[in-house]
């Protein structure tokens, strides 16, 4: 849920359109005996992160022997828009950080709180951000008013790192499961230009799409 974002619109594509993500070494992506998704959208602001909330509460609740990991693979107008932080609070969970995120948490002011506020010892619910840019606009847009650039190949590295770490121990648990929370729009530029879809193809992980589940909640509900 990130309002205000300048994400791309993916209606008028520039002429040269979205970089075609370049190959990946794929190597061991995920134990297939863990269940884990993407959540698409078709912009901004869509439900998104109130979609994944919602599932990581439902996967907790109903499976308090599992775990449940949710990953943000990059977050723009950070700290102050977490979409991690987000989850973590409606769960009860863990807000955890990778490195290139933690610079950002480092260079301000409230650090010394976040360990408090989002770290429960009995939670099995961890929502990750992996890398991170504070101006709240698209990724590439981010990165090049920024700088701090990453390219496709460590953003998927991290989450085959992420991902196979979580299969080989709290993966593990009966009941347990993975959710990627994409950016902005489907074909929206990821931080090196690249169209999300290309880029997270590589992953091979089944979708789904915030809009339709958000219309199938308000179905049931009525």
């Amino acid at each position: 849920m990130q309002g205000g974002r300048a994400w791309i619109s993916t209606k008028s594509t520039p002429p040269s359109g979205p970089k075609k993500a370049p190959e990946v070494e794929l190597g061991c992506i995920q134990d297939l005996s863990v269940p884990a998704y993407v959540v698409w959208g078709a912009g901004t602001d869509v439900g998104k992160t109130l979609i994944s909330a919602g599932i990581c509460e439902y996967f907790s609740r109903v499976n308090k022997d599992g775990a449940v990991l949710f990953l943000k693979p990059f977050q723009t107008g950070y700290p102050e828009d977490s979409d991690a932080d987000t989850v973590a609070g409606v769960c009860g969970g863990r807000s955890e950080v990778g490195d290139h995120a933690q610079e950002l948490l480092l260079a301000g002011e409230e650090v010394t709180e976040f360990p408090c506020l989002l770290n429960p010892k009995d939670s099995n619910v961890v929502a990750r951000t992996e890398y991170a840019w504070s101006q709240p606009v698209s990724p590439h847009l981010a990165v090049q008013l920024e700088g701090r650039a990453v390219t496709d190949g460590q953003i998927i590295s991290s989450l085959q790192k992420s991902l196979g770490k979580f299969a080989a121990t709290d993966g593990k648990l009966p009941g347990s499961m993975a959710l990627v929370e994409t950016a902005g729009a489907v074909n929206s530029p990821g931080p090196a230009g690249t169209g999300q879809v290309d880029m997270l193809r590589t992953l091979r992980l089944p979708g789904a799409n915030s809009q339709l589940l958000l219309r199938l909640l308000r179905f049931v509900q009525h």
